[in-house]
């Protein structure tokens, strides 16, 4: 709520999903559904993993925790709101030492200010999420000074997948 409240983005939502987003948060409810009626861990675990279609599970999974406070569109829309703070953090962390702190600042600002991530957060789209992960993606990839770091270049490796 307080989130809400301070950036003002997920009232401007509608209150009924439609297009894309409806078929995002359909994907959602139906892979929560599966990985609930899953047996064993073993099966949880392969629902997760092999229930995808052509969008990246780990979106959806990402959602999962806070589908369990409460199944609404609200916490699924709230749950996409990270990738974008994730992306400024790594930005301002790693990008400090790459490009300086000014211009650490400044993409990490581009990052959470530009219109179509103001546009598209308070909908359930994967469009910013892809695009925040891409972007930790090529700032590890800059950081690993070509594969030479080992923790940047497993970073790396893992977030890419």
């Amino acid at each position: 709520m307080v989130v809400e409240r301070f950036l003002g983005l997920l009232s401007r939502a509608p209150a009924v999903p439609y297009s894309d987003e409806s078929a995002h948060l359909a994907k959602l409810l139906d892979l929560f559904n599966q990985l609930k009626q899953s047996a064993s861990y073993t099966e949880w675990l392969q629902r997760l993993i092999f229930s995808g279609d052509s969008y990246p599970n780990f979106l959806y999974a990402s959602s999962l925790p806070a589908m369990t406070v409460e199944t609404s569109i609200h916490w699924a829309r709230l749950s996409l709101l990270a990738f974008p703070v994730l992306h400024a953090v790594a930005a301002v962390l790693v990008g400090r030492e790459l490009w300086g702190r000014p211009a650490a600042w400044a993409y990490a600002l581009l990052v959470c200010f530009t219109p179509i991530a103001l546009s598209y957060a308070p909908l359930y789209l994967i469009d910013v999420p892809l695009v925040a992960t891409v972007g930790v993606a090529l700032i590890l990839l800059e950081r690993s000074e070509g594969f030479r770091r080992p923790v940047a270049s497993a970073a790396f490796a893992m977030i890419s997948i």
